[in-house]
């Protein structure tokens, strides 16, 4: 499976430069000059591979990641072989942009222009896209001229490829800053012997129910992300894929950092992380503006998750899903470890108590940087009514779904989230026995957030179904671009407030309709996406939002 598939024309220069990109967006590791050397010959042997298979864009790849290393390490001429692995990836990459890969890119945009009805098939190819001479004399004149300066890095060269680097969006620290039980316990939950009883909501502010524009505060210069190619029905891959671009978790594969996890996973999930960070790279490049293809990235989704194999309308909630636990698989590091079961009480114990339990217990077979971002903990909890014995259990979630209160007066998150987190009361029918009391007895049940992730994917519920009758709720949703979730929290965690980078919108029915997204970029602030078209955003939607995507205040 090739990353460099077109489903978008754009010109041979271009095509070129988004190899050239993702060849030399790489940072070598801190090894010997050896190592370096081994790597070298294994991608000329891999590149040689695919050149004679016929994929002369991955050939073409590896060749460019070879010569980025020789580059990069500044390996003298007189180690070893290195002045002969120069003059191998020089000729190889020369050939290919004169000929093989040439030929490849014109056959697959007339494969492209075919498919187009009423569209003659168009003449591709233009020779002086690519300023390259095919004299041989030329050709070695400059390449040993090349390599007689060491310590010069091949711009000639480079140029004619790339004019320039990606300017990657750095809106967030790649790296999280803590994990929740890293910190001191005592600081951020509650104190020992403490186990919190159910409780009333307090209702929201009125402010929570104020409209308001996307960019109301944001005055640079508007420099807009990439679209993404409709594949046929693909609106919720590519609106969901433009949120997570502006999150921690999009900016954690603008480094190789992934690599090192990604290596030991499975051929699937391997190949799903993989073309996610393809996707990620191509959206945030700042010197192209034809939209991104999710081929390779669509292919991978299907083999993970076979609902996502052909190009029926799909739920954008539920892809989102998939997507962060196909993450997840292919960078865990853990998941061959066998869990010890946690022997806590669920009344003796207290809040802090038992909630770290259950997180070691989680974390034992759980560690990736989806985890990180993205994992917190709920409290489920059932109180007697009798004898006021609390008895609670603690899930981890990567997201939480929240139902949309009935009734006719405006409805905002805060009131979703009260909703969620209500109280309610249980009959002796609900069967729950106390162990203290002995016998049936009415409940009180509730649930609560414990701890907070730094990612928050909160979903409103709009779908519903009744037996074979399905519904959507297309009541307005008001939310803003700050949201404190401490009411709804059971501990003491002290950073509360969320700030919103990422919306996706649903319009039309359960049987038919269209995703878009609005998402926030330091480039251009709010920009709103509806596949390969990219606008400035105005103003939310209420009654389209769908997912809504929080990052955690720093």
């Amino acid at each position: 499976m090739s990353f460099f598939q077109l489903d978008w024309e754009c010109s041979y220069q271009e095509y070129m430069k988004m190899i050239y990109h993702h060849a030399t967006n790489y940072v070598p590791p801190r090894v010997s000059q050896e190592r370096h050397l081994i790597t070298c010959r294994e991608l000329l042997n891999e590149a040689q591979r695919e050149c004679k298979g016929g994929k002369y864009d991955l050939s073409f790849f590896h060749y460019l990641r070879c010569m980025e290393i020789l580059t990069k390490v500044g390996i003298p001429s007189t180690y070893k072989d290195s002045m002969v692995l120069k003059k191998q990836c020089m000729d190889a990459i020369e050939a290919l942009m004169n000929s093989a890969l040439k030929n490849h890119y014109e056959k697959m945009v007339k494969e492209l222009n075919s498919k187009k009805e009423g569209v003659d098939v168009l003449s591709v190819g233009d020779p002086s896209v690519v300023n390259v001479n095919n004299e041989e004399a030329e050709h070695l004149k400059r390449r040993e001229v090349l390599l007689k300066n060491e310590r010069g890095t091949l711009d000639s060269w480079r140029g004619e490829i790339g004019e320039t680097r990606i300017p990657y969006n750095q809106i967030y620290n790649t790296t999280v800053d803590y994990q929740y039980w890293n910190r001191d316990v005592a600081a951020t939950v509650a104190s020992d012997g403490v186990v919190v009883p159910p409780r009333s909501i307090p209702c929201a502010s009125p402010n929570a129910y104020c409209k308001w524009t996307y960019n109301s505060s944001f005055q640079g210069k508007w420099n807009p992300r990439r679209g993404m190619v409709n594949l046929g029905n693909t609106c919720y891959l590519n609106s969901v894929v433009q949120t997570l671009v502006s999150t921690p978790l999009g900016a954690y594969f603008l480094g190789d950092k992934y690599t090192l996890d990604v290596s030991t996973a499975g051929r699937q999930t391997c190949r799903l992380v993989n073309s996610f960070t393809f996707i990620v790279r191509e959206l945030n490049r700042r010197d192209c503006a034809a939209p991104v293809s999710p081929s390779p990235f669509k292919k991978a989704m299907g083999e993970v998750n076979e609902a996502f194999s052909g190009f029926g309308q799909q739920d954008a909630n539920e892809f989102l899903r998939v997507l962060l636990e196909g993450i997840h698989d292919g960078l865990n590091d853990r998941r061959t470890v066998k869990a010890v079961p946690s022997d806590a009480d669920t009344i003796e114990f207290s809040d802090a108590e038992l909630a770290k339990r259950h997180w070691e217990q989680y974390t034992q077979q759980n560690n990736s940087v989806v985890v990180d971002n993205c994992a917190f903990q709920e409290r489920s909890s059932i109180m007697c009514l009798v004898c006021r014995r609390i008895s609670r259990s603690f899930t981890c979630s990567l997201g939480i779904d929240v139902p949309i209160p009935a009734g006719t007066g405006n409805i905002c998150l805060e009131d979703c989230f009260r909703l969620y987190c209500k109280e309610e009361e249980l009959d002796l029918d609900s069967a729950y026995h106390c162990p203290s009391c002995k016998q049936k007895v009415k409940v009180s049940k509730q649930l609560l957030l414990y701890s907070l992730p730094t990612l928050l994917f909160v979903t409103i519920k709009r779908f519903r179904s009744d037996g074979a009758i399905s519904m959507k709720l297309n009541d307005p949703v008001f939310f803003q671009k700050k949201i404190d979730l401490k009411p709804f929290l059971c501990s003491t965690e002290k950073n509360t407030i969320y700030d919103l980078v990422g919306v996706v919108n649903h319009s039309g029915s359960t049987t038919g309709g269209h995703y878009t997204a609005d998402y926030y970029d330091n480039h251009c602030g709010w920009s709103s996406a509806s596949d390969e078209r990219v606008s400035r955003a105005d103003k939310p939607d209420y009654r389209l939002v769908y997912i809504l995507c929080y990052v955690r205040s720093a």
